[in-house]
Parts: structure tokens; sequence; C-alpha cells
């Protein structure tokens, strides 16, 4: 995957070079309003966030129903490079994620990069309820045909488009295959040096007529250009993500409709968007793919407030603003550890034997980088200015990445990483500061096991597989027989994925989660009643769940790993536990 540079592409360098030297300066970019004020990502996701209720109502069903193909293209060959396009995947990447879309991005995509997208894009529209098709970059008309140019275009004369460009009616049609929604949306018609727009004029798109249940919407209206300024994001498209986070589940056609002034905002009354819709009759008419998961697997309504002992087993509170939803977890019993013919199973896996746990409450997700953040900021606490990050090349310690910088870029709903067990102990003694006789620790190793298997014996809570559908890990190496997926390289928001039985969120990925014990390298009895141990290696820390970088064996209910208590890695964070009595 191609990352976008701002940066002059004139002389031109070799590609190898160019692409190297985008890498480098991607982590450093900011998301900006076009007028130049910073954005928060928290802004345009928190009226999503509050909408779905990700952790307090049913979650968003597996990405099976929503697919989008996000094309950036800035970094041109034959033309110099623009600022918005990759700015803007990444924005609208983010929110539709949050939504439930299983999200494929392209930047910088050649020719056969753009075909390859799209073929693929069209099989998985084939399975889904919604797909959404976004480009960003330069286009062109010839003939009463749309063209999307790719960055090694040339474009010389009229039959180099035909040649090297793509047609924008592929798109169409292949979005038009999802069942229920197809949302094609064009920010495009810039101003560019290519020698074919000096001989023609109009300039721009022709309209595109929308297949039945579809929306075909360009950021300007037909034979007109965009506005190209220097600015981090396309007007259009800041307009459209302001949109969706207000209000994600409204009718797509007043969605569309209201861009009209919200981009004459950012870009003036010099552009003004168009959409044109099919037949609607028989769709939803709606972005937003968040379903409710089996009735019978429905969790129980949240319950505002602090915890009361009068409240049942699954309940939900949160005793405080800036503390974590928790759930009550039942007194039960169940088996720790994994038997010898468990596949992936390591020896430190075992003995099984029975525990008995008394009720207890753990938090619904993982701690997010934003309540972290918010800890930080009443304490003053230090967490240090050095994590061991990878990014595709190993892992290395590097002393300019931290919780706040962790190599990716992250939104406030992402669980907060680079933090070591010291600095989990911190958040929770301040946590117990906002809620006196709260009672919040870190979970025991068994106690952790017994929330996540929520009743399950098998391997993961979801069966013998796991699937980049269920979880964020690795998938590229298949396990137990599951389908080769998807290796994402990073953290996503929590809830994006189902909760297990019980209600908990990112079990299995994401980051691995921090316990409270010692390290020993065995179960004992002496975990009976599910206490943490503190005896052992008390230098390191047990480990639990797996992380978005590791394959699918190491995020069996039963593995387990250890670290040194002042270890500070992108791949771990942690989620609470609280004592009822």
């Amino acid at each position: 995957m191609r990352l976008f540079s701002r940066r002059k592409a004139r002389p031109q360098k070799p590609r190898s070079q160019r692409l190297a030297s985008q890498r480098s300066r991607h982590a450093s970019q900011r998301l900006a309003r076009p007028s130049g004020g910073v954005l928060s990502p928290s802004r345009w996701l928190a009226a999503t966030w509050a909408a779905a209720a990700l952790l307090l109502t049913p979650a968003p069903a597996s990405a099976d129903g929503a697919v989008a193909l996000l094309i950036g293209n800035a970094v041109y060959e034959n033309t110099p490079p623009l600022t918005a396009p990759s700015n803007d995947v990444a924005a609208l990447e983010k929110l539709l994620v949050v939504l439930g879309y299983d999200v494929t991005v392209v930047r910088d995509a050649t020719s056969t990069e753009m075909r390859s997208a799209l073929r693929d894009f069209g099989q998985q529209a084939r399975d889904a309820e919604k797909a959404l098709f976004y480009y960003s970059g330069h286009g062109l008309e010839i003939a009463e045909e749309n063209y999307l140019i790719p960055v090694d275009a040339v474009l010389m004369r009229e039959t180099d488009a035909r040649r090297e460009a793509v047609e924008l009616n592929a798109a169409v049609i292949n979005a038009s295959r999802a069942s229920d929604i197809s949302v094609v949306i064009i920010d495009a018609a810039r101003r560019n040096d290519f020698p074919i727009f000096r001989r023609r004029d109009p300039l721009g798109f022709k309209p595109v007529p929308p297949q039945a249940r579809q929306v075909v919407a360009f950021a300007t209206a037909p034979e007109s250009m965009a506005v190209d300024s220097d600015t981090e994001f396309s007007p259009y498209t800041w307009a459209l993500t302001e949109a969706l986070a207000d209000d994600a589940t409204q009718d797509v056609r007043e969605l569309f409709i209201s861009l009209d002034a919200a981009t004459s905002k950012y870009a003036g009354a010099t552009q003004m968007p168009t959409a044109r819709f099919g037949d609607m009759s028989a769709s939803s008419a709606k972005l937003a793919y968040i379903a409710p998961p089996p009735e019978s697997e429905a969790p129980p309504p949240a319950t505002t407030g602090v915890y009361d002992p009068s409240m049942p087993a699954l309940a939900r509170f949160q005793d405080c603003p800036a503390c974590p939803i928790m759930i009550v977890l039942p007194s039960g019993r169940f088996t720790v550890g994994s038997p010898a013919t468990e596949q992936g199973r390591q020896v430190n896996e075992g003995p099984q034997h029975e525990v008995r746990l008394k009720s207890f409450a753990i938090g619904a997700a993982e701690i997010t980088r934003k309540q972290f953040a918010t800890f930080v900021a009443a304490t003053g606490y230090d967490s240090g200015a050095a994590c061991r990050t990878e990014m595709g090349g190993g892992f290395e310690t590097r002393s300019n990445r931290s919780w706040r910088q962790p190599e990716f870029d992250q939104i406030d709903w992402e669980p907060v990483v680079c933090v070591s067990w010291e600095d989990a102990q911190a958040y929770v003694k301040w946590l117990n500061q906002q809620v006196p006789d709260g009672g919040y620790r870190l979970p025991s190793e068994a106690e952790w096991e017994y929330a996540a298997r929520a009743g399950a014996a098998t391997l993961f809570n979801t069966g013998g597989q796991l699937t980049d559908r269920q979880a964020n890990f690795n998938a590229e190496a298949p396990f137990n027989g599951a389908p080769v997926g998807r290796f994402r390289r990073r953290t996503l928001p929590i809830g994006v994925f189902p909760p297990n039985k019980w209600g908990l969120y990112d079990i299995h990925g994401n980051v691995w989660e921090w316990t409270q014990d010692c390290w020993n390298d065995s179960h004992s009895p002496e975990t009976e009643k599910g206490a943490a141990r503190k005896r052992g290696d008390c230098t390191r820390a047990a480990i639990r769940g797996g992380s978005w970088y590791d394959t699918a064996a190491l995020l069996r209910l039963a593995n387990r790993a250890k670290l040194d208590r002042l270890h500070r890695s992108n791949v771990i964070g942690f989620r609470v536990a609280r004592d009822l009595e």
C-alpha cells in the first residue's frame, strides 16, 4: 500500500525512492479542516459512536454485510501531486469501520492496481448487503464516457485515456451487485497538467445514470471543476464525513442532498455537488450497517449509574463519566487451561484444573486511548517516550514513540497501546480515586480466561476457528482450517467486532492484555479460587488475548505469554476488573 506525500513530484525521483519517503512522512501528517484548523477524529466519530452505542446495545455485525473500496490517488508520475486524496480516504476509512464496513483502501494506484481492486470489490459486493465505492484523485470524460486516472497515466491523446485510465462505469456496475444499497462517490475533476486536458473544453464529468437501489454522487456539477486548493481535505469529503458523523442512519437521499450547502461552506458557491438516485423502494436507503446479534445472544440492557449490589448478572454499569463500562459476571466454575490434544497448545497452558470464582466485574472493552488520555491529563503521569513498535520491519524500541504516537494513527475509541504493567497500575490507582472503595484492579489470569470463555470450552469463543470477520489479527496464515484473511497491521476501534456471549469486546486480538499475576510456567492449584498469583517471577506479568500482529494460534482462549512489567509495545494494552464486595 502506497502512502501519500505532499512533496512536489518534480524533478522525478525513481518510484522506489518516492514511496520510501512517503512512508517516512506519513506518520507525522495531521488531519486538518479545509480552513487549516485541526480535525479531531473523535469529533466526527463521537456522534456515530453514540448512535451505534457499540458498547451498550447490540453490536454491529461482522463485516460480511457491508463492504467498501476507497481509492485515493495523490502522487501522480506525470502531473504535480494532490494534497487531499490520501487524507480523504484515511478519514472516511475510520468512519466506515465504525459503521460496520469491511473497508479496503488503495492509495496511489496504477492502472493495473485499480482494475484489480475493482474486480475484487465486485466479488465482495456480490455477498454484501451494502457496497460503497469512493474515489479521490484526477478524472476526465471522453466521448460521453467517464474515466478515473491512475497515477501512472501519461494521457497525451484520447486513445491513451481509453487504454490507461479506468472506466467509472466499472465501479458503478460492481457496486450495484450488493443486495440492499450501493453508493458510488467521486471526488475528482481537478485541474492538472496532463497534455490531453490542454485541448479539451468543457472539463469535468458527464452525468451517470444509477442502477436500482444505487446512489451516484459527484463532488461537483457536471462539466465543471472541483475546488482544488492546498488543503488537507477536499471540501466535499469533509462535508461528507461531517454529515455521516452527525447521523449515519439518516435516509441516504437526504444525506447527499444536504451536501450541497455543506460543501459550499468550505468551497464557496463555485462548487455544487450532484447526486442521482436509482429506485430506492426495495432498499433500506441507509448507509450505516449496524445489525443486532441473534435474539438469544443479545446482551441485557445497560444499567446507568454506579454499581448497585442488587444488579443481576451481566448487568452493565459505569461508576463515573470517566470510568470504563463494566459488566457484572456471575459466580461460577470452569476448567482453566487447555487439554494436551488442543491444536497450537503450549506446555505452559497446563495442567488443567477446575477454578471456582465469586462474582466480579470486568471491563466491556479494553481501556481506550481517550480514557487513558483523561487519566494523563488529570495527573500529569509520565508514561515515557519510548515504545517497542512494529510496522512491517520487525519490532524495535523507538525513542519517539508512545501511547500518543504508537507508529500508526489512532482515534479516541481505539485501545491504548504502548502502556506497561506499571502504567496500567497507575491508571487503576487513579480510577479508584474517582470512585472511593471502587475496588478497581487488573484481572487475574483465571478471571480473564473465565470472562473470555463465557462458558465456551472451544479454542475460541467463536468455536474452533477464528476469522478476520470476527477479530483483528494476522489472518494471512490459516489456523485449524479457517479461511485465509487479512492482516490489517494496526489496532481498530473497540466494538467493531461482535462481543462474546457475556458482552466482552475484543477478547481475541486487537491488543494483548496485562493481567495482575506474577509469571509462572504452569497453572497451579493456588488459582483454585481465581486469585492472582503473587509468587513466581514477579518482574514479569502474564498477558492474554493476542494482538493485531499475531496469528490465530496465539489468540486461543487458553494461550498465555509473559512480559517484563516495564515493557511497552504497540501490541499491548489492558482492561480492568472490579471487586463487587
